[in-house]
């Protein structure tokens, strides 16, 4: 290894303004001692802020290593560690070249532009067969998994015996009588209060009877203003007795 490749990690910042950068320089060639005065960082966001603000007046180198991927990996985890991305106080805007989308959305220009360029494409895995071995762990790995039809058996099984054993109700099998059926029927009756295209009144039990019979449409007669070809129905209160 070259003695004059010192790849490192550093911080900059603004300390009256709370801003700050971390980076690290990993090329060849690269000492700790060009750091603001050959190396004034590659990023934009710190290009711009300084052109605005002036020069840091933080420059610290944090810490030397032997190679480029232990001095990457350094500053990712500190990246991560402080949440510089979605953080304002840092103006480092993405980690390993990664920037973090987490709900934006694209714009309709830049999915048009996305569209156009992908149109012609074809997935990197068209036409590959899987080897022999992988179709064999995928089938072994699939012969134990649960599927959908046998979940529904096993449940329709379940079913069964728990129908078996548990106790009917107790009208399970029982038909209601003549009574029943009246006092249900009953029960669900509505009365109206029908008024034909010449005005005259009628009291209706079963509405939608009444507009089959006439050709009317049950549900206008009652809910819409206009009613059905000038029948109208209202209906009558509760506690009114037919």
């Amino acid at each position: 290894m070259s003695t004059n490749f010192r790849p490192y990690t550093y911080l900059i910042g603004w300390s009256s303004l709370d801003r700050w950068y971390y980076g690290c320089q990993y090329r060849r060639g690269v000492d700790p001692q060009h750091l603001w005065t050959t190396y004034f960082t590659s990023s934009s966001s710190v290009k711009q802020f300084r052109s605005e603000n002036g020069d840091p007046d933080v420059i610290e180198v944090r810490r030397i290593f032997k190679t480029a991927q232990v001095t990457r990996r350094c500053e990712d985890r500190v990246l991560k560690r402080v949440g510089a991305v979605k953080s304002l106080r840092w103006l480092n805007k993405a980690i390993s070249g990664k920037a973090d989308n987490t709900g934006k959305v694209r714009t309709l220009e830049q999915r048009t532009r996305i569209s156009q360029a992908k149109k012609g494409t074809l997935p990197w895995n068209t036409g590959m067969r899987r080897p022999e071995e992988t179709r064999n762990k995928i089938a072994a790995a699939l012969i134990n998994r649960p599927r959908t039809w046998k979940n529904f058996e096993e449940y329709r099984r379940k079913r069964r015996i728990i129908a078996q054993t548990k106790p009917p109700p107790s009208r399970l099998g029982k038909k209601n009588g003549q009574k029943q059926k009246d006092a249900a029927r009953t029960a669900h009756q509505r009365a109206f209060i029908v008024t034909s295209p010449s005005g005259e009144t009628l009291t209706v039990i079963n509405l939608r009877q009444f507009a089959k019979q006439r050709g009317l449409h049950g549900s206008h007669l009652s809910s819409s203003p206009s009613g059905s070809r000038g029948w109208k129905a209202s209906r009558l209160p509760a506690m009114v007795t037919v």
